[in-house]
């Protein structure tokens, strides 16, 4: 699984979700991971942000095909997903962020169609998912498939 969100929710996410920047920039007092190669082009960026008021239906569509091809169609979504897994460790879960809101139009939304066409999951983090620890792995191989609980 691999997901997405942005910046300003990074705080709440638990432990095992590592967020990974797919932004051309990020913002001050980032220091996270970054996978430069799913940022989008400035001239991308800018030609969107400059004209997507007056017809936001065209420029996405814009948007979406100067991404594809500038972005996405250079990349293969297995060895991504590879990069980005190993980029956060074993047991941890990449949530690629930027800045955009889950609702505004923004390229996470794009990269998720693209990994989806390829058998990858990936979706939208939500409030529930930032709630849910993953339970701690049991590495002593005596104890493989036992419950703990720890009683008050």
């Amino acid at each position: 699984m691999i997901y997405t969100s942005y910046y300003a929710r990074i705080r709440k996410f638990p432990a095992h979700m590592v967020p990974v920047s797919i932004s051309r920039g990020v913002p001050k007092g980032y220091d996270g991971l970054c996978y430069a190669a799913l940022a989008p082009h400035w001239e991308t960026v800018s030609g969107y942000k400059k004209n997507a008021s007056a017809n936001p239906a065209y420029w996405e569509k814009w948007y979406d095909e100067q991404y594809k091809q500038t972005v996405l169609d250079k990349l293969e979504p297995d060895k991504v997903a590879a990069e980005l897994q190993e980029m956060v460790g074993e047991g941890k879960t990449p949530v690629l962020v930027c800045y955009e809101k889950s609702e505004d139009f923004c390229h996470r939304k794009l990269v998720a169609q693209w990994f989806g066409r390829t058998n990858h999951m990936v979706r939208e983090a939500t409030e529930e998912d930032f709630g849910q620890e993953e339970a701690p792995v049991n590495s002593d191989p005596l104890m493989k498939g036992k419950d703990f609980f720890v009683r008050d």
